[in-house]
């Protein structure tokens, strides 16, 4: 089976193992989720009339390990731009000419007693975004997958966040939900040990050559 095939047969597998019957489920991706150590990891990203979901499947084994929804009325904002390290970082000299064309978007949901956020069905208690120690936040970062050049992750990201903010303004008409774009900055907290990380991959579960799409079926 080819690459992309497997990709899409994630996909697949998540979508009929997570999303509840009372969703519409609207497309699938597979993208590269940066946490708030600037670890990259491979995840598939659901989105359906009513929510988001974040799933870490394992695409050799077949098995979901776990997966976080985000209610759409609960998204604020979504901030696009170019992924790039805090000006004065040592690691944004070493970013220079690789991660200065990645463009990427970031997705905020509200503040409140869960943040927004639900953990394999649990809701996960508010936490600070500004502490890189907790292990939850009320966003997350995503890029396209490192075999896509740089226009080509561009527009991937372009097309998820635009359906995106349609579904949620379609969701809740009143949604005072809007889209920033400018540079995202990324964490460097561990400085060369994510670099090294990532670099290996050791995010990923299956080196795969493109990001998928999966559309609608009846």
């Amino acid at each position: 089976m080819s690459e992309v095939a497997l990709l899409v047969e994630g996909i697949k597998f998540c979508r009929e193992h997570i999303i509840p019957q009372n969703e519409s489920f609207l497309k699938g991706y597979v993208f590269i989720s940066i946490n708030q150590w600037n670890m990259e990891q491979e995840r598939v990203v659901l989105l359906t009339d009513k929510a988001i979901y974040r799933v870490k499947y394992d695409f050799e084994t077949k098995n979901i390990q776990r997966h976080e929804s985000t209610k759409l009325t609960d998204i604020t904002h979504i901030h696009r731009g170019v992924l790039e390290y805090p000006q004065y970082a040592f690691l944004s000299k070493m970013a220079q000419g690789v991660d200065e064309r990645i463009y990427g978007c970031r997705i905020y949901s509200k503040e409140g007693s869960a943040n927004g956020v639900n953990i394999d069905g649990q809701a996960v208690g508010k936490r600070s975004i500004w502490n890189p120690f907790q292990k939850h936040q009320s966003f997350r970062t995503f890029k396209a997958l490192d075999s896509f050049d740089a226009q080509q992750g561009r527009d991937v990201t372009l097309e998820f966040t635009n359906l995106l903010f349609d579904s949620i303004r379609r969701a809740d008409p009143e949604s005072a939900v809007y889209k920033v774009e400018s540079p995202i900055n990324r964490s460097n907290v561990l400085g060369l040990v994510s670099v090294g990380a990532n670099k290996a991959k050791m995010g990923s579960f299956k080196k795969v050559s493109a990001t998928s799409q999966v559309e609608p079926t009846e």
